[in-house]
């Protein structure tokens, strides 16, 4: 008998939280990827269209193009939604979390998610936007979600592959 793969992994509707377009596929694609091809229904709430990016500074319209780039990521990954939002893109920071979690809480309500996905509270990179909307998420998954799972760094002291994965129960 073939053991299920979603054993370990109970839940059945997964909302991953970034900052910006790019987050969810260099941080958290493998896993938003791994789980909707075993089942589990995925969405995205990216805070912001990341137009202040200085990889693509000599785009006219950055945002378009990030938000673009955003709906063919999301189509790869097997996103079945995505919520782009136009906060400040380098100032996520300058909006008060409650702000945040607000948006957020809502749209967790109107999705009925029972799993929230960020970074870790260094923000894998230490940007401060990653690090507010993981701050966001945690507070929001408190209130709404059995588990918050977040990816550790290599480097954050969790140790080998198995422990960067970790999960908190709330």
């Amino acid at each position: 008998m073939e053991a299920d793969p979603l054993a370990l992994f109970p839940y059945r509707s997964l909302l991953a939280v970034c900052a910006h377009p790019d987050d969810e596929s260099f941080g958290l694609g493998a896993v938003i990827s791994t789980l909707g091809a075993l089942g589990v229904a995925t969405s995205l709430l990216c805070f912001t269209h990341g137009e202040a990016s200085t990889l693509g500074a000599s785009t006219d319209d950055l945002a378009g193009r990030r938000a673009d780039e955003l709906t063919a990521a999301a189509d790869v990954l097997g996103l079945g939604s995505v919520s782009l939002h136009p906060y400040p893109d380098g100032h996520l920071t300058e909006v008060p979390v409650e702000d945040l979690c607000v948006q957020l809480d809502s749209f967790v309500d109107a999705g009925d998610f029972d799993c929230l996905l960020a970074f870790d509270e260094g923000g894998i990179t230490g940007h401060p936007d990653h690090r507010q909307a993981t701050t966001a998420a945690r507070t929001v998954a408190q209130g709404n979600t059995e588990v918050l799972v977040r990816l550790d760094r290599p480097d954050s002291g969790s140790g080998d592959m198995a422990g960067r994965g970790q999960a908190d129960g709330t």
